[in-house]
């Protein structure tokens, strides 16, 4: 069932987060630049080297977000994506098997993501409360695109304090019990996930139901129209993805084998920035306003380049 259409104040954070999440893929001194641009003045970046994770945590006088870089052509990125096999979630969603390779990839920075979220903590409005926990007043998000959406869930259930995920075209994370799991702590800590998916766009298909996983929340789902369906429900969705894949060419793919390319171009994050300033423009009743100005020269400072 469609849900209430988000206010003009939530779909402009939600441009910000997806503005966010594409400056993740740029280097730290380009980064730095765009997240100065959106508002946050504080900047830690977290590597690490072996699993070729890469995670920006940024801070404003109002809230700490952790944002992971997507997917990117490289083999490190690509075995982390390939990595399907379940494995067991422990901590707080005890009794739920995720994906492998997700979870590896978020083990690895996930310390030093929680210390850098913690130094940051000081220099924002909310302080650490007694024994290293934040605050209750302190908003913490997160948020990412492709493989950084799958991280950025996983951030929330192994950092309590992150109270908002905001993900982009990201995959599958976990079994039936995972999403059951989520539900309940959205229910117990008010935790909330909008989970935005545009048009053909083939990552928040995989992994398959087949092999057992499942999205934790339905998503908002953007048409080829550019019309917006709150908690859109699995028919809807597909209903749109066909729109999409029929009115396009295919191209010539591997082995000769015809391949809509829709289901790729429609993943770039660009794309969701797109259709978030569009639909933001649209409910303040004029798209070409001082948000679509700022949204473009953040645009041209990063090159306009997508992933």
């Amino acid at each position: 069932m469609a849900g209430v259409q988000p206010t003009r104040g939530r779909l402009r954070r939600d441009l910000r987060y997806a503005q966010a999440a594409e400056a993740a893929y740029r280097r730290p001194a380009e980064a730095r630049e765009v997240f100065a641009a959106l508002g946050y003045g504080r900047l830690e970046e977290v590597v690490h080297a072996g699993t070729d994770t890469q995670v920006y945590v940024a801070a404003n006088e109002a809230e700490i977000l952790i944002v992971p870089r997507g997917t990117q052509r490289n083999y490190k990125d690509i075995l982390t994506d390939l990595k399907v096999r379940p494995a067991e979630l422990r901590g707080r969603l005890d009794g739920a098997t995720v994906h492998r390779g997700f979870l590896e990839a978020w083990l690895s920075v996930e310390q030093r993501v929680h210390d850098a979220v913690c130094e940051l903590a000081h220099d924002a409005v909310c302080e650490l409360a007694p024994a290293g926990r934040l605050a209750d007043d302190c908003q913490v998000v997160a948020c990412g695109h492709s493989l950084g959406g799958a991280l950025a869930v996983l951030a929330t259930v192994r950092i309590r304090s992150v109270r908002e995920i905001v993900s982009f075209g990201a995959p599958r994370v976990g079994d039936i019990a995972f999403r059951e799991n989520m539900r309940r702590l959205r229910q117990r800590t008010g935790l909330t996930h909008r989970r935005w998916v545009r048009g053909a766009d083939v990552v928040p298909i995989v992994p398959l139901l087949a092999m057992g996983y499942r999205h934790d929340v339905a998503p908002c789902y953007v048409d080829d129209a550019g019309k917006l369906t709150v908690h859109a429900s699995l028919p809807r969705e597909l209903s749109g993805r066909a729109r999409a894949l029929l009115t396009v060419d295919w191209s010539e793919g591997w082995a000769g084998l015809p391949v809509p390319t829709r289901m790729f171009t429609d993943h770039r994050v660009a794309g969701y920035v797109d259709d978030l300033q569009r639909l933001a423009g649209r409910v303040r009743g004029n798209g070409v306003d001082a948000l679509a100005t700022r949204s473009q020269a953040l645009h041209n400072m990063t090159g306009g380049r997508s992933r």
